[in-house]
């Protein structure tokens, strides 16, 4: 997945680099993260490539703030990239490939690793629950007039899409934890409550 697309997306509205990562850090963080460092120099990237301009604006809390907006050919780019199909990238999860070392570890530090995966996912939905319960699924959401044309219900309903499709990977990861736990007692013929 590139950052240069996602920032293109991100752009259907002016921000500047710090509203781009308040985002981030707002509805896009169970998926993907991308700090100021990364975000500002591929923001001067796109800008340079004609994708996207910038200008300086005023601003309330301060000096002016560089605002963006995404260009034709941003948007060109953007959709060329959705119309190409999902994306699936080979993935690393750092914390599976430790699992294929634990045996170096006794079945108590193998048992605490899991359930400090299991503290930090619980936390992580937790977090993703209360923000979540601001976005019921449709059908669910109260009638609101903040809906003004049919595209805004369905941007509405892709980016509610994606947030439950985070709470759904993190409950699997939860079910992981507690199977594994259960399969590391079991290969030590050990009583799970224990």
């Amino acid at each position: 997945m590139s950052l240069q697309h996602i920032l293109l997306g991100m752009l259907e509205k002016p921000a500047s680099g710090y509203d781009l990562k308040r985002e981030f850090e707002y509805s896009l963080n169970n998926f993907w993260n991308a700090e100021l460092a990364q975000i500002y120099p591929t923001l001067n990237k796109l800008e340079q490539g004609g994708y996207i301009k910038s200008k300086m604006t005023p601003s309330a809390n301060g000096p002016k703030r560089k605002v963006y907006r995404r260009l034709k050919k941003g948007e060109e780019s953007l959709i060329e990239w959705l119309q190409q199909g999902p994306v699936v990238p080979k993935s690393r999860i750092d914390y599976a490939a430790q699992m294929c070392f634990l045996s170096a570890l006794s079945t108590t530090q193998q048992l605490e690793f899991i359930q400090k995966l299991e503290r930090d996912t619980q936390k992580r939905l937790r977090k993703l629950e209360e923000f979540s319960a601001q976005y019921p699924l449709p059908g669910d959401e109260p009638q609101s007039e903040h809906f003004a044309t049919p595209e805004e219900k369905n941007s509405y309903t892709l980016q509610v899409l994606v947030i439950h499709h985070g709470l759904l990977r993190l409950k699997a990861l939860l079910e992981w934890c507690r199977m594994s736990a259960s399969c590391i007692m079991l290969s030590e013929n050990k009583p799970l409550n224990q």
